[in-house]
């Protein structure tokens, strides 16, 4: 069982993250790079987030951007999204939630 320090600070992890993630949608709204979101403070922060901010982004029950898609590839090195769904923001979403099925418990 987790002490309450590791408790605290896993919420505080939490909290950051989210935080982050909140700003980053605001700032990459009308960005046309996708990289260009992970140069951002709070991109920054997110991929300093690691496997967290990638439970986060799928656990927070918003939809994937292709920005959010950049900083799931920079943290994992994965690309589930086949060349015939590339370009389709919907479908690159459904091929990055069944790679979170598959690689992450969730």
């Amino acid at each position: 069982m987790p002490t309450r320090e590791v408790t605290v600070t896993r919420q505080k992890n939490e909290q950051t993250i989210a935080e982050a993630f909140t700003e980053f949608l605001e700032v990459t709204r009308l960005l046309s790079d996708p990289e260009a979101g992970l140069r951002t403070p709070a991109g920054k922060t997110l991929l300093a987030g690691g496997d967290a901010t990638v439970r986060y982004m799928f656990i927070s029950g918003a939809s994937l951007t292709i920005h959010d898609m950049a900083i799931l590839t920079a943290i994992t090195g994965a690309n589930p999204v086949g060349c015939a769904d590339a370009g389709s923001v919907a479908s690159m979403e459904i091929a990055w939630r069944a790679w979170a099925r598959e690689h992450l418990a969730l």
